[in-house]
């Protein structure tokens, strides 16, 4: 960055929607880089907090109270199963 003095956002003629469009492509562009930033971890970590604990649910098998885990169709693998004759 240079060191000349930088004119303020209104002597650029900069609006703030142009701003957020700016800001938005740069973002999305160094997007690898946003938890690298200091802070954002943990503002990010909260404001998803709920998204994150669902994604992890929907991702775990459920488990029965026998111990066994239950298909898609909601049967258990051990104590819903058919039984063989």
């Amino acid at each position: 960055m240079s060191t000349k003095t930088l004119k303020t956002y209104e002597e650029r003629g900069l609006t703030s929607e142009k701003f957020d469009e700016i800001l938005s492509e740069i973002v999305m562009a160094n997007k690898g880089d946003l938890l690298d930033i200091p802070g954002i971890h943990e503002i990010l970590s909260e404001y998803y907090n709920n998204e994150v604990l669902e994604a992890f649910d929907e991702d775990q098998p459920r488990q029965c109270k026998c111990g066994g885990y239950i298909d898609e169709d909601g049967r258990c693998d051990e104590c819903d199963s058919p039984k063989e004759a």
